[in-house]
């Protein structure tokens, strides 16, 4: 199977996994994957309207409020978890990339790395469960498109920083960008993250049997610019020999 991601209005960990999961991957899959890490959270999936384009959106919820993490005890809760190897290693992966953005950010190392926003449960969820949801749809081959970023600013625990978020910024250090169609931030660093970690490639949008197509919405509503991330499943397209001289 080869996936084609559309990033034009950008990519978050929760647009991503609803896009995955609106194009056919197993929610039962995504639940027992994210429980495995954490049995305490929640995830639900439910179809919303954004700049006028349905998508599914990730609604993520936990017991109690869940305490600030370090790369140490992520990388502790994923491997112990007992997951499937691929959907372990490309969690592990997205987070490792993470973390080495923010010790840089913040001049550190990745170990002493607390990752406030995304290592709060819903972003773990959204990692794994996007790593789960790949691999129950057996994409093997990922293209990425140019990734919207957006413009402005936005706030964080750091408090305002200028969009692309520094880590952001660092994460897509060699990946086409654009700002893309609408103002604030349009790809954070979770998604950012798991497009490095998951994507095989960058470029147009490959030659393929179309067999699916699927729309994860975010949280803003942004009319006139939906946004929502894309992505196209397929087979790829056989070579067709030219006959035309054998006329």
């Amino acid at each position: 199977m080869i996936g084609f991601l559309d990033c034009t209005s950008g990519i978050s960990g929760d647009k991503l996994l609803g896009a995955l999961v609106d194009a056919g991957a197993s929610p039962e899959a995504v639940r027992a994957a994210v429980a495995a890490v954490d049995p305490s959270v929640r995830i639900e999936f439910g179809r919303v309207v954004r700049g006028g384009v349905a998508g599914l959106a990730v609604h993520v919820s936990a017991q109690s409020e869940p305490p600030h993490r370090s790369w140490l005890e992520v990388r502790g809760l994923i491997e112990s978890a007992g997951l499937p190897a691929r959907v372990a290693e490309r969690a592990l992966e997205t987070f490792r990339l993470l973390a080495e953005a923010e010790a840089a950010v913040h001049d550190t190392t990745p170990d002493a790395v607390h990752f406030h926003e995304v290592g709060a449960i819903d972003s773990i969820a959204d990692v794994v469960g996007a790593a789960a949801a790949l691999d129950s749809l057996g994409i093997e081959t990922l293209v990425c498109g140019p990734v919207a970023l957006g413009s402005g600013s936005v706030e964080t625990a750091h408090g305002t920083l200028p969009v692309p978020a520094p880590a952001t910024a660092l994460l897509l250090k060699g990946v086409p960008v654009e700002a893309g169609p609408a103002p604030g931030e349009a790809t954070t660093p979770t998604g950012a993250a798991l497009v490095r970690a998951c994507a095989t490639s960058f470029g147009p949008l490959p030659a393929m049997t179309l067999a699916a197509v699927g729309h994860g919405a975010g949280t803003r509503d942004t009319p006139g610019s939906p946004n929502v991330a894309r992505v196209l499943l397929g087979t790829v397209t056989a070579d067709v020999p030219d006959t035309s001289a054998l006329a």
